[in-house]
């Protein structure tokens, strides 16, 4: 039947005299196969081409299932046998296809399970802050007996009979630590802890060995301050009056314990196990079965009852603190909004808890408060990765529908002859999909396997650099994306191309094949009245109404929730909309920059290549918008993340460095009750301090009030020094308005018009109603005291060096010193019972590492002989913990953009090879003129360099900007400043690559041109 057909069109055809024939055919333009190699595919029986139900027996018996099973397997071959011969014609684009579509299955999948990277890297970050200590137990504290304490033998045994055994004990004290043969003690804290089993529990990432008996660990802060070296002896001196009495229930007169122990390792990176605060990390570190024995062989002042009683002594029955772990891999940190990782831990320590008398114990939980300072952080990382989910969905699905699109284009002819030989439109998408499906399927199978490969190595790379935890198995939710892109994408992608082919009848499908080679000036539209809506117009009706939904419902309602995931969603689409806006505003004005970038760029070619490179403009349009597209898209998300996680590494480190307030940040538990002009004299004195501020302590329990007490406000009342601005970071602090004394606002608190004034926080002062002129009055919440009244003389956003920004509760109040004394009613006789909460040093500029050590080393050596407890704050430490987590945020940033513009570079050469394919009659015939492969090149190199390099240029504004907008709402959050950061490297690296894809391009489509001049010439007659 098919060979009949055939014959009676060529009858056709031979009856006209010249040109094309009655159906608009001439098969002298024809670039395709032969008829006789498409009749050879073709089968001979016809009912393959169609299936009707009537074919079957009425009464379904099995032969006729098998027949019809039997047809469909035949014609499922036939169509992979024509899909695979189509292929094996264009094996380049074929495999460009391929090589396309398995890079993006792979950065998808990659970037799916990346995803849950973000609040790994944070919680990685946060415990090694705060240490690996889920819940910390410790027993309340006895008005009547003094500390208690807890007995962690019993509790283990209630946790276990839980199946709950990732606990552990320990045992801190305040000891003298003296050098053997020197003079002079230093205090220090004491933890005296068991290696193995809070090794078993998870406790840290400790990787030293067991402490031996008689030996320790010394801190690197106490080695600093008191000289001692790894060998060193030292002897710890400690009363334990109080246990002894517990354990024997006798009144000790005192009990001393001196014990000598050989320092065994100086520990400079204390790794998850305790806080990286210093205040809060021991000096010393001993084995818990060691100090039991110290306990029971070298006290001091025991009568002989009270060493017997001791001999039975069991230390973990008077544990000081239990520490409770949830089991690894601890997957309830796993989630990008602390609210549902609140929900999760508690679920999961809750049991544990009850089970013991809760109302005896003090308990916290210290990864988990300092959690909430990241969230922000955690939330913003999450939804840079979601915005480039969908971002690379949106250009996966454009790069596929174009290569599709030729696919089908260029199959148009031996369609429309199948069409004529009986296939029906349902064959017709059977055959393209196919031709997708023989893509598509090892495309998905490498992007997988490659995805796991490369999932797998990270996994590794992290857990060795930062140790973040997780499985060595891709997540099952990325899997999922990875069969969506790579089995269901693909076929969406073909709707519209096939669409367009089975609206097409075979004489179109022929007279189309006619004017393949003619550049096509003007084209006519017929429109009907019953003609559907145009796609366009639908797609912007629907993201005009889900944007209108978003804004007007959802928006609101994250507000009012405190929803911050709904929230940050709907901020994700709206940055997604802002980019593919900017995308599709540059693409409709594609014409005008090429046009300008040729003009300006490639003016000096000869005539002949401008005009071939101006007729390529017009007859390519459709092909090179598509690619115009995907490449400003591409390149504004390329800017795009790599200037938001640069400002995302930058507000990690602000958030530090404003809360330190400078360099340097000195502080004492005890107010630095004693010793203040020593430790003042130290600083002062150093060659590497350029200068240095004191803070007071929190005047507590007061409230601001305007004068006829109709709003009241709660505040913290401190006192700085005059050169407190001068002395801190000067970024981090920011005005509303001054009202008297200007940018020198500390300095004029200590006039005489400034001891009647205070400097306020704005939420403060719009929550009182005042003005300039208007007075508040301070109340120390003291009954018998009369109030203060003060007026504002500046209104502060936020002040370096305190931790409170604009959306805390509870604001600052800052006054002069003796303003602060006189506020306090009393409290305070003069400036030297003031209390201080800190002292802040900025160090000289340009200070090298070993003057900032030598400058570490004095300050250290003299608070640790000092009585009390001292902590000092670096912000180079701080940074140092970033680090590590900054260079894998950025590496993970550097391989996405790397691999977009990879995928678009071979997204580029499918474009143009699709345009040879479609001028290959053409650059044939040049060529056979005479016209050379320079020529050729220039062409096409002038014409990839005018899509690409305006595409580049545009995307470079878009992205940039959408980022800055991103950073500028992050920083309002953080109240931290947003920096303009202006990516540089990354646009040098942008349009190296741009070159380097537009000459690839031109390069691989020259060589394909002057091989096969002949071979072309000969196939379209």
């Amino acid at each position: 039947m098919a060979t009949e057909l055939i014959s009676s069109l060529e009858a056709v055809s031979k009856d006209e005299d010249e040109g094309p024939n009655a159906l608009g055919y001439d098969e002298t333009s024809i670039q395709h196969e032969p008829e006789s190699e498409i009749l050879e595919e073709l089968p001979d029986d016809e009912t393959i081409w169609k299936f009707d139900d009537g074919d079957l027996d009425d009464d379904g018996s099995d032969s006729s299932r098998f027949s019809f099973l039997g047809s469909s397997l035949k014609w499922i071959w036939i169509l992979f046998r024509l899909a695979w011969k189509h292929s094996m014609r264009h094996p380049v684009m074929v495999i460009l296809g391929i090589i396309t579509l398995t890079m993006i299955v792979f950065v998808m999948t990659f970037i799916s399970a990346a995803s849950g990277f973000a609040p790994g890297i944070i919680t990685e970050l946060v415990e090694t802050e705060q240490g690996q200590t889920d819940l910390v137990l410790a027993a309340k504290n006895s008005m009547e007996d003094g500390r208690e304490y807890l007995n962690y033998t019993r509790a283990s045994e209630i946790w276990n009979q839980m199946g709950f055994e990732t606990t552990a004990p320990r045992y801190n004290f305040q000891a003298q630590v003296l050098r053997a043969g020197r003079s002079g003690a230093l205090r220090s804290s004491v933890v005296a802890f068991d290696t193995s089993q809070e090794e078993l529990a998870g406790i840290g990432e400790w990787r030293l060995p067991r402490i031996q008996d008689n030996s320790c660990y010394i801190s690197s802060s106490l080695a600093i301050a008191s000289g001692h070296q790894v060998g060193d002896s030292i002897t710890i001196i400690a009363d334990f009056s109080e246990l002894v009495r517990k354990v024997s229930g006798e009144q000790v007169r005192r009990a001393v314990l001196r014990a000598e122990l050989r320092i065994e390792y100086v520990v400079n990176d204390f790794m998850k196990k305790f806080p990286s605060d210093s205040s809060k990390q021991p000096g010393v570190m001993i084995e818990l079965n060691s100090f039991q024995s110290l306990l029971q062989s070298q006290l001091n002042g025991l009568s002989e009852f009270e060493q017997a009683g001791m001999s039975n002594f069991k230390i973990r029955d008077f544990a000081t603190n239990a520490y409770l772990q949830i089991p690894s891999p601890r997957e309830e940190y796993l989630h990008p909004d602390t609210v549902v990782v609140r929900e999760q831990v508690i679920s999961a320590l809750r049991w544990p808890m009850y089970r013991v008398d809760i109302r005896q114990l003090n308990a916290e939980t210290p990864v988990l408060d300092a959690l909430s300072e990241f969230n922000l952080i955690s939330l913003f990382l999450s939804l840079l990765v979601n915005v480039a989910m969908l971002v690379f969905l949106i250009l996966a699905w454009v790069i596929l529908y174009s290569l599709f699109g030729y696919t089908v284009e260029t199959r148009s002819y031996e369609v429309g002859v199948m069409r004529v030989v009986g296939l029906r439109k349902v064959g017709v998408v059977e055959l393209v999909w196919a031709q997708v499906l023989l893509v598509a399927l090892p495309s998905w199978a490498m992007g997988l396997l490659l995805a796991q490969g490369v999932f797998y190595g990270v996994i590794l790379f992290l857990q060795q650099s930062i140790g973040v935890r997780s499985g060595y198995a891709l997540p099952g939710g990325s899997i999922a994306v990875a069969c969506v892109l790579g089995l269901v994408v693909p076929f969406a992608a073909a709707i519209l191309p096939i669409r367009r082919s089975i609206s097409q009848a075979p004489a179109e499908a022929f007279s189309s094949q006619k004017r393949g080679n003619v550049t096509m000036a003007q084209t006519v539209k017929i429109t009907r009245e019953n003609a559907r809506l145009p796609p366009a117009l639908l797609s912007v009706c629907f993201i005009t109404v889900v944007l209108g939904f978003m804004t007007y419902y959802l928006y609101p309602l994250a507000l009012v929730s405190l929803n911050i995931t709904l929230l940050l969603l709907v901020f994700m689409f709206l940055l997604v909309a802002m980019l593919m806006g900017f995308s599709l505003l540059f693409t409709s004005l594609d014409r005008v920059f090429s046009w300008i970038t040729f003009w300006v760029c490639f003016w000096w070619h000869r005539e002949i290549v401008k005009k071939l490179t101006i007729t390529n403009f017009v007859s390519h349009r459709s092909q090179n918008r598509k690619v115009f597209l995907m490449y400003n898209l591409t390149i504004a998300l390329v800017i795009y993340l790599d200037v938001i996680a640069r400002s995302q590494i930058q507000y990690l480190n602000s958030s530090n460095e404003k809360l330190f307030g400078a360099d340097l940040k000195l502080r004492s538990l005890n107010g630095f009750g004693c010793c203040r002009d020593t430790v003042e004299a130290v600083i002062a004195e150093s060659p590497f301090v350029q200068s240095f501020t004191w803070k007071t302590a929190q005047l507590e329990g007061g409230q601001v009030m305007n004068i006829g007490k109709s709003f009241i406000s709660g505040v913290g009342v401190y006192a700085v020094l005059p050169n407190f601005s001068r002395a801190t970071f000067a970024a981090y602090t920011s005005f509303w308005s001054f009202f008297v004394g200007g940018s020198s606002w500390d300095e004029y608190l200590y006039t005489a018009q400034g001891s009647q004034v205070g400097v306020l926080q704005q939420n403060d002062y719009d929550k009182l109603g005042l003005s300039e002129s208007s007075a508040l009055a301070f109340d120390n919440t003291v009954p018998t005291m009369p109030l203060t009244r003060l007026r504002p003389s500046a209104i502060f956003n936020s002040l370096a060096g305190f931790e409170e920004n604009r959306w805390s509760g509870r604001q600052p109040f800052v006054v002069s010193v003796p303003t602060f004394i006189r506020m306090s009613r009393g409290a305070f006789a003069d400036m030297a019972n003031v209390p201080m909460e800190s002292i802040m040093i900025r160090t000289r500029a340009g200070l090298v590492g070993s003057e900032y050590a030598e400058l570490k080393k004095q300050i250290l050596q003299t608070t640790s002989s000092l009585p009390g407890g001292y902590a000092l704050d670096e912000v180079v430490q701080s940074q140092q913990q970033v680090e590590d987590v900054s260079k894998v945020i950025e590496f993970g940033f550097i391989c996405v953009n790397a691999l977009a513009m990879v995928i678009c570079s071979f997204s580029l050469i499918t474009a143009m090879y699709a345009n040879y394919f479609e001028h290959a009659k053409e650059i044939a015939t040049l060529r056979a003129l005479g016209y050379g492969s320079r020529g050729l090149f220039n062409v096409t190199f002038a014409e990839s360099g005018c899509i690409l390099l305006p595409s580049a240029l545009l995307g470079i504004v878009g992205g940039w900007t959408a980022a800055i907008t991103q950073s500028s709402q992050n920083g309002y959050f953080a109240d931290l400043p947003s920096p303009i950061i202006f990516p540089w490297q990354a646009i040098i690296v942008v349009l190296v690559l741009t070159a380097t894809s537009a000459l690839v391009a031109a390069l691989l489509v020259c060589l394909r041109g002057r091989k096969q001049i002949a071979q072309t010439l000969r196939q379209i007659g």
